[in-house]
C-alpha cells in the first residue's frame, strides 16, 4: 500500500513539474516575440476640469527594427491626442506652409537619431524630440532677440543653472550633444515638479517655472482648474503645446495631409570623437574630409576657430568619417 502511495505521489509530482516548466517556457517565449509594445500612456483625469493629463511610463524594451527615425519616433509617441480649437488653429498654419515642414526636415536630419536616443533614455515622450522645430525650426545656431541660443533655445542663465558653459570660445547651449543632455534632463525635472503633466511641464520650459507658478496661484485662488488649457498664458506659450501637437499630429499622418518625410535612417549620424587638446577647427574638418559648413554645423558650440583651450575636449564628426 505504502509503495502505491509513494508512486502516485511521484506521478503527481512529476506532472506538476510539467505544467509548471510548460507555463514558464510560454511566458517565457511571450515575452521574447517579435510584438508590438505596450502602450507607454496613462492618461490620468486632473482633478476640477474635463482635461486629462499624461505621464509617461516606461514599456518593456523589445526587439524591434524601424526602418526610419520616423517610424521609432512614432512608436515613441506618448502625449493625449488633444482636439480642440488651438491645436487646429495650428495645424492649419503649418499646413499652409509645406515649404517649411519640408525644410525643418531637412534641418532635423543631422540631429534626429541622436536626439531621439536621448530622449528615450530619459523615459520622456517621443513628441518631445520635434521641440527643436518649435524653439528654433532645428538650427543649431539659432539666437533669438532675447538672447535664447541653440537647438534647445535655453536663455543664458538656463544654461548656466543646467551646466552648460558659456565663454568667448564656446556656447554650450549650441552644442547639440550637450544641449540635448541638458533639455531632457531639465523636462524631466520640471515635469515631476508638475506631477507629471507634460503639458505644464512645456509650459513651464517655455515661460519659466516663476511665471507659471504665479498664474497657477491665481487660478487656484479664484477656484479655477490648473491645467495647461485653463490658465491665462502669454500669447507665446498660449500657442506652445499646441503648435508641438499639431507637428506631431501632421507627421505621423503625413500621408493624410500630403506631407513626403524625408526618409532618415534609423542610424547613428555622427560620433562622439574626444580630442586631448586645444585644435584648429577648420584643420580638424580637413582631417575628417568634412565640408567647413558641415563641420560647423555639426560642431556649433565653437566661436572661434579654434577649439576652447580648457575644454570641453570633444568634436562631433560624420560615422563614416570618423576613421579619417
Amino acid at each position: 500500500m505504502m509503495s502505491n502511495y509513494n508512486f502516485i505521489r511521484s506521478i503527481q509530482y512529476l506532472l506538476y513539474l510539467i505544467i509548471f516548466l510548460a507555463s514558464g517556457c510560454a511566458e517565457k517565449t511571450s515575452n521574447n516575440a517579435f510584438i508590438d509594445p505596450p502602450s507607454p500612456i496613462q492618461s490620468e483625469q486632473l482633478a476640477g476640469s474635463g482635461h486629462k493629463i499624461a505621464k509617461f511610463y516606461k514599456a518593456n524594451t523589445y526587439p524591434i527594427n524601424y526602418g526610419t527615425v520616423w517610424d521609432r519616433l512614432f512608436s515613441s509617441y506618448a502625449l493625449p491626442d488633444v482636439d480642440n480649437e488651438r491645436v487646429e488653429k495650428e495645424l492649419q498654419r503649418y499646413l499652409k506652409n509645406p515649404a517649411y515642414l519640408k525644410r525643418v526636415q531637412r534641418h532635423a536630419e543631422p540631429y534626429l537619431y541622436f536626439i531621439l536616443n536621448e530622449i528615450e533614455k530619459s523615459n520622456i515622450p517621443g513628441e518631445l524630440a520635434l521641440l527643436p522645430i518649435v524653439e528654433s525650426s532645428f538650427k543649431a545656431h539659432a539666437l533669438s532677440t532675447s538672447k535664447a541660443a541653440g537647438l534647445w533655445q535655453f536663455m543664458p542663465a538656463t544654461g548656466r543653472f543646467l551646466g552648460l558653459k558659456q565663454n568667448q570660445w564656446y556656447d554650450g547651449r549650441k552644442d547639440i550633444y550637450t544641449s540635448t543632455q541638458a533639455a531632457t534632463t531639465y523636462l524631466n525635472q520640471l515635469n515631476k515638479l508638475y506631477d507629471g503633466d507634460w503639458f505644464l511641464t512645456l509650459a513651464a520650459y517655455n515661460a519659466g517655472k516663476g511665471n507659471l507658478r504665479k498664474l497657477i496661484r491665481k487660478n487656484k485662488a479664484k477656484g479655477l482648474a490648473t491645467d495647461y488649457w485653463s490658465l491665462s498664458l502669454t500669447a507665446e506659450t498660449t500657442r506652445y503645446v499646441p503648435k508641438l501637437l499639431a507637428l506631431a499630429k501632421i507627421f505621423i499622418n503625413a500621408e493624410k495631409y500630403n506631407l513626403t518625410l524625408n526618409p532618415i535612417p534609423n542610424q547613428p549620424h555622427f560620433e562622439v570623437v574626444t580630442i586631448d587638446s586645444q585644435i584648429n577647427l577648420l584643420s580638424a574638418a580637413k582631417m575628417a574630409k568634412m565640408s567647413t559648413a558641415d563641420f560647423y554645423a555639426l560642431n556649433s558650440g565653437f566661436k572661434q576657430e579654434v577649439t576652447d583651450p580648457n575644454g570641453p575636449f570633444h568634436l562631433l564628426i560624420y560615422v563614416n568619417k570618423v576613421e579619417q
